[in-house]
């Protein structure tokens, strides 16, 4: 033989944020390898018994992240994302508790856990 296939069973654990309109979107995943691993040759038989694992090269899994939207709940919680005293437009790192720097209106969201904001 070869060549072969190592099938590896695990599970996928994702984070997702819920958007102002209701979508759900995916921020993050986690990658978890289990135990359970078959081998096949390139004809899908299974060759679990045949491959010397003790020669095989680690191979990490290199799963892709999914692409990050901006979302800022703090932000979110405001119409359009402006400041509702003078319309400046809120940045995009606003926090619980900070100014804004034209009128110095307090942003706050009460559902946001300000121990995980800042």
């Amino acid at each position: 033989m070869k060549s072969f296939k190592k099938i590896t069973t695990g599970f996928v654990i994702q984070d997702y944020v819920i958007l102002p309109n209701g979508t759900s979107v995916c921020q993050g995943q986690e990658f978890i390898a289990g135990d359970q691993v078959d081998y096949e040759n390139r004809f899908g038989d299974d060759v679990t018994g045949q491959v010397d694992t003790t020669k095989e090269v680690y191979c990490p899994f290199d799963m892709v992240q999914p692409k990050r939207v901006p979302y800022n709940p703090v932000k979110e919680a405001y119409e359009n994302g402006n400041c509702p005293d003078c319309g400046y437009e809120i940045d995009d790192n606003v926090q619980n508790g900070d100014c804004c720097p034209n009128c110095k209106h307090v942003f706050w969201d009460d559902e946001v856990d300000s121990s995980v904001t800042g």
